[in-house]
């Protein structure tokens, strides 16, 4: 998986929804490349995100005075490998989770904040291609106040059951 790549070009009917578009590629990559797969739950190790003690160092949606109408995450990147996550009315789980992209383990989010927070985090994602300590560890502590603790955790897992390494034609 690491040394073989694929470009694949394919369009979605218009008006398909997320969740249809989703299905349609699993139906794509099962026909290309005769793949099969299922979820089974597994102990996994993984971070807890959790609000330090005196609370988080970001406000609710509901008590930001907002000028624009995104809403959502954002990513920018900056000189030097600089990583910028802006969150606009963004509940803390989709944080968690967009987090796992940036670390060697997944987030699961147990804050307990509810509802939409905005906030602006920024840090060193080059460190983490590097191999290096996950960057965003520090700055989640000192610009949003909260942390990330090792824990382990059982949750779904994806198994590839079959693949063929050669697609079929079209």
């Amino acid at each position: 998986m690491e040394s073989t790549w694929f470009k694949i070009q394919a369009k979605a009917p218009p008006g398909a929804t997320k969740d249809r578009f989703r299905i349609m590629e699993q139906n794509l990559l099962a026909d290309r490349f005769r793949l099969s797969a299922h979820f089974e739950k597994r102990e996994v190790a993984a971070y807890e995100m959790l609000a330090m003690k005196g609370g988080p160092k970001f406000l609710s949606a509901a008590k930001q005075a907002s000028s624009t109408e995104i809403r959502g995450l954002t990513v920018g990147f900056g000189q030097g490998g600089t990583a910028v996550l802006m969150g606009d009315a963004v509940p803390m789980d989709q944080l968690s989770s967009f987090l796992s992209f940036f670390l060697d383990l997944p987030v699961i989010d147990a804050t307990g904040l509810a509802g939409s927070y905005g906030f602006q985090l920024s840090f060193g994602a080059r460190l983490v291609a590097l191999g290096r300590r996950p960057a965003p560890i520090d700055a989640l502590r000192d610009q949003l106040g909260l942390i990330l603790e090792r824990t382990k955790t059982v949750m779904d897992v994806l198994v590839i059951d079959h693949v063929e390494k050669k697609p079929t034609p079209q």
